[in-house]
């Protein structure tokens, strides 16, 4: 898949974001703005409050490096859509930054900070582009 990268003026903070592969997107500073490209998946256990957590691999079907993404739930752009008990991997619905859906084995690109709490790291305040 050649999918240029996107230097997009949000997600996450202020400056332009640096480029990075999944797997080293967590090897950067607390703070770091990166961008990163992937496939979006539903972890197998998700809790929901007002936002969520959810899985982007590298390759389709859930393999390769994995990184982890905190959406807010909602229908708006950037946003997860709330999943309805019973939920399976083809119920993801992850609203990008131009309102188009990306669902499970869409390409997406995604925006965001990079925020570490001791051995956890999660990209935040992200802004998911759906690659066509």
């Amino acid at each position: 898949m050649a999918v240029a990268f996107l230097a997009l003026g949000c997600g996450g903070g202020e400056g332009v974001p640096k480029p990075v592969a999944v797997k080293s997107a967590c090897a950067l500073k607390n703070g770091s703005r990166v961008q990163v490209q992937g496939f979006l998946r539903l972890p197998t256990r998700i809790s929901l409050t007002d936002r969520a957590v959810i899985d982007l691999f590298t390759r389709r079907g859930g393999t390769g490096d994995r990184t982890s993404v905190e959406l807010l739930l909602g229908t708006d752009p950037n946003q997860l859509e709330r999943l309805e008990a019973g939920f399976t991997p083809t119920s993801l619905r992850v609203r990008g930054h131009d309102g188009t859906v990306a669902t499970l084995n869409d390409p997406v690109v995604v925006v965001a900070k990079v925020r570490r709490a001791g051995e956890t790291c999660v990209l935040v305040d992200p802004t998911v582009t759906v690659v066509n």
